[in-house]
């Protein structure tokens, strides 16, 4: 009997042991568990999760272990319990051991003399990729999102209502678009972004490790883009807070698959790939509360990055923060992006080639069938105030005086909101939402109308 299955066993025996003995000492169900921590500690352990650590992961046939601030804070409050025996420094010490048991598994060829010749094919763990393969998060209504686009499009023109921002990235045409958006060199707000992050991805990096005060860092990309921000983050996260060779978890969080995809190839490219985990999550940003579960995996604070402008794209810009802030635990951060304004009674926004906001912003018409060249000329750009209830926010609306498609006319139609804050005023509004500035970097965008600036904030909630 000892051959079968033995090995396995061996893996997880001393902290599933010691783990298990403690519950039952304690008298505790692993749902009891869940919610008494959290009650006592704000930390929450999903139940699938403690599960996770007692058997082995259904799919893997592997053992699952809590990272090393999640078990700090399970063994300090789970041995403190009325009847437990197993001290907090032995349910710690085997964790160790265990770890570096499934590592030495793991690495062992097929055909050593450590292998296992009936370890089957092999199977992701959480964050992992192998090859095409990567472990990832898939929003179940997405076929409510993508498989009726065309209708929910034709319901919004007719009911007059703007087109939310998403649909320009939402298909593959849209996601193309972006691309090709990004690598034209008349886009100055992208590129200023872009250089921004580079040039103060250390500062950020040490602000985030001095803030969370660990090694346990989950960074949540919301619309990731190409991942080339995330990646500069990403990279002075890991030298910051993982010297000794530590990883950290990575959560891509975007409703075009295609996105994930190339972000997860920019940020894994090159040193990255064997110090990142990853998980996507593909999903809109209207359930970033219910996929909270997801990324909340471990005990530590987690890293939220919406970058590029992605809040000044919203028609409701503060409602979403306000969404965004309540989905967060105590002791989360948020980097934030966003463009403001130095002068007010500017016509024209900087940043972006006349023709190639057209281009972009009229991409979920082309998804219905409309052809571009025959609306060029009756789409317009102006400069809006009062879109945003953040006071003193100066909007630029892509609208097209007429949309003919199949036989249907539209007309009057808001294709895309880009917001420019007053700094001062942002600020206000954030503070009263609850998030706490941290650190402030600016940058300038030289444009036809004079100079504007990208604001890169890092806010902590509470």
């Amino acid at each position: 009997m000892a051959g079968e299955g033995g090995a396995q066993e061996g893996i997880g025996r001393n902290f599933k042991a010691l783990f298990e003995r403690c519950l039952g000492e304690a008298g505790l169900s692993v749902r009891a568990l869940r919610h008494q921590i959290l009650r006592e500690t704000g930390q929450d352990f999903p139940e699938t999760t403690v599960e996770s650590w007692l058997r082995p992961h259904s799919t893997t046939g592997q053992f699952v272990y809590p990272g090393d601030a999640k078990a700090q804070v399970l063994a300090k409050w789970l041995c403190a319990r009325s009847g437990a025996t197993v001290t907090e420094e032995e349910l710690l010490a085997a964790l160790p051991t265990d770890k570096a048991a499934r590592a030495a598994r793991r690495n062992t060829a097929p055909g050593d003399s450590g292998g296992d010749q009936d370890a089957g094919p092999l199977r992701l763990a959480r964050g992992q990729v192998f090859e095409s393969i990567i472990d990832a998060t898939i929003y179940l209504g997405m076929d409510a999102v993508l498989g009726d686009v065309d209708n929910r499009l034709t319901e919004m023109l007719n009911a007059r209502r703007p087109i939310p921002t998403y649909y320009a990235y939402l298909t593959h045409h849209g996601y193309r678009n972006w691309v090709r958006l990004t690598e034209d060199h008349r886009y100055t707000y992208y590129r200023a972004s872009v250089d921004l992050c580079l040039a103060h991805a250390n500062a950020i990096a040490a602000a985030i490790v001095q803030a969370v005060g660990g090694e346990q860092i989950d960074f949540v990309g919301l619309g990731p883009g190409t991942g080339a921000k995330d990646r500069a983050l990403l990279h002075s996260l890991v030298a910051e807070a993982a010297p000794s060779g530590g990883s950290l978890f990575y959560y891509p969080y975007d409703i075009n698959p295609a996105m994930i995809v190339h972000a997860i190839q920019t940020v894994l490219s090159g040193d990255l790939s064997s110090r990142v985990a990853v998980k996507g999550i593909i999903a809109p940003f209207d359930s970033l509360g219910s996929f909270s579960p997801v990324y909340k995996d471990r005990a530590g604070p987690n890293v939220l990055a919406l970058l590029g402008n992605t809040l000044g794209n919203m028609s409701e810009d503060c409602a979403f923060l306000e969404t965004l802030y309540a989905s967060m635990w105590f002791g989360d951060l948020l980097v934030l992006e966003v463009r403001c304004h130095v002068d007010e009674g500017a016509d024209q926004a900087p940043g972006i080639g006349e023709e190639a906001k057209k281009r972009f912003n009229f991409g979920p018409l082309e998804d219905l069938g409309a052809v571009y060249d025959d609306h060029r000329d009756l789409i317009t750009i102006r400069r809006e105030r009062g879109r945003s209830v953040i006071p003193n926010t100066v909007t630029t609306v892509t609208q097209c005086q007429r949309v003919t498609c199949e036989g249907r006319t539209w007309t009057d139609v808001r294709l895309a909101y880009v917001h420019e804050y007053a700094e001062a005023d942002l600020e206000r509004v954030v503070c009263d939402i609850g998030f706490t500035v941290l650190e402030k970097i600016s940058g300038g965008v030289r444009g036809l109308e004079g100079e504007r600036v990208v604001l890169l904030y890092l806010l902590r909630k509470g």
